[in-house]
């Protein structure tokens, strides 16, 4: 599944609604722009009990969301290099 929503919003919300088909059929997902904004401050991750450094405002956050709540097991199959706009090829487990 291609997902290319650029921002948290858009990605949560179709992560939401496909939720039962990732379920069911754990395909790969691959995401355009995984990575592309800043980092959420440490206070804000320990509120929020994320245990992964992981980037506000974008696909990376809501599909750690859509993890955390779905009991999601993943694993990334391969990425593009560099920090910002990346690629990533996950396989869901």
């Amino acid at each position: 599944i291609h997902i290319d929503c650029d921002i948290y919003s858009s990605t949560a919300f179709v992560l939401e609604n496909i939720a039962d088909v990732i379920k069911k059929n754990k395909p790969y997902l691959m995401f355009d722009e995984f990575v592309h904004a800043r980092r959420i401050p440490i206070k804000q991750r320990l509120d929020k009990n994320i245990k992964s450094v992981i980037y506000s405002g974008c696909e990376s956050v809501a599909f750690r969301e859509f993890v955390d709540k779905h009991n999601v097991d993943f694993k990334i199959i391969g990425q593009t290099q560099g920090r910002r706009n990346k690629v990533v090829l996950i396989k869901i487990l």
